[in-house]
């Protein structure tokens, strides 16, 4: 009974030294893989954290751009405005000089008809 138990054993280490490269290679592409993951979660977590950066940054900029945005709406309003304004008044001194210019015209004309009727009475 021994022998038999014995050769029993025997056949079973045998079996385990003939899967023993097989076993070693699954150990060490577990190991490969194990490293592979866990180099994958890292490099996953530091994309999340750098992903919420930029999530934070673009909050940012987009509160900075809507505020530029009214900030330019303002300004082309005031724009608009002051244009209007200097169109007026532009248009306000062409009146003026319009009626200085008839009101020259008209005190050169009112000159020259005295100086032809003051001419024609010293020419009577």
């Amino acid at each position: 009974e021994n022998k038999r138990l014995n050769d029993y054993l025997n056949e079973i280490l045998r079996e385990i030294e003939l899967k023993m490269p097989y076993i070693n290679d699954q150990r060490n592409e577990y190991a490969k893989t194990r490293a592979t993951h866990d180099a994958l979660a890292n490099k996953l977590e530091n994309t999340l954290r750098e992903n919420e950066v930029s999530q934070q940054k673009i909050s940012k900029l987009q509160h900075q751009l809507n505020k530029l945005i009214v900030l330019n709406k303002h300004m082309a309003r005031q724009i608009k405005v002051l244009v209007q304004e200097t169109t007026n008044t532009q248009k306000q001194n062409q009146f003026s000089s319009s009626n200085v210019s008839i009101f020259n015209f008209s005190l050169t004309d009112s000159d020259n008809n005295n100086n032809n009727n003051n001419n024609n009475n010293n020419n009577n």
